[in-house]
């Protein structure tokens, strides 16, 4: 039986994510394909359009602290919930 997929979410995160969605995708960095889960409500923000310079600056911010806390590039989990991909 294969293990449950680990699921991209905030580190601080502390309950249980409302919005799961699971996809097999190969991304860039890995070499085959995986189940991947990503927490669609920790990524919600960045799917918005920024209607102003200080919530485009938010929006960055975050992304910034999202990547360094997943450790990886969030354009292609982000293109899955845009369904660009």
């Amino acid at each position: 039986m294969a293990a449950e997929p680990t699921c991209l979410q905030a580190a601080n995160r502390v309950k249980a994510c409302p919005h799961k969605l699971y996809r097999a995708v190969q991304l860039p960095d890995k070499p085959k394909t995986e189940i991947l889960c990503i927490c669609v409500t920790d990524f919600q923000p960045l799917l918005q359009p920024a209607s102003s310079g200080s919530q485009r600056l938010e929006q960055h911010r975050y992304r910034q602290q999202l990547q360094a806390e997943l450790g990886r590039d969030l354009e292609p989990i982000l293109q899955i919930l845009r369904r660009e991909r």
